[in-house]
């Protein structure tokens, strides 16, 4: 779940400073390096895990909406 939470910092981060005008959409490439390996991970964790909970399912949806989320940043720049 650290993972998941790591990845969407960094994509809301890269987000709020294309935002700010600081960064351009040039960046997001960087900024996908970091974030789709923390998605990635978590997917993997959350498969690993045993439990059938809801917590699982969670992650998994929030795995997929984050690795779509970084395509769509990749593919505007």
């Amino acid at each position: 779940m650290i993972a998941i939470t790591i990845g969407t910092a960094v994509q809301l981060l890269f987000v709020v400073l294309v935002g700010d005008g600081t960064l351009t959409l040039d960046y997001s490439g960087r900024f996908a390096a970091a974030g789709v390996p923390c998605c990635l991970l978590a997917a993997i964790l959350a498969k690993v895990d045993d439990s059938k909970s809801l917590v699982r399912t969670g992650v998994f949806t929030s795995v997929v909406l984050g690795l779509a989320m970084w395509l769509f940043l990749i593919t505007l720049h």
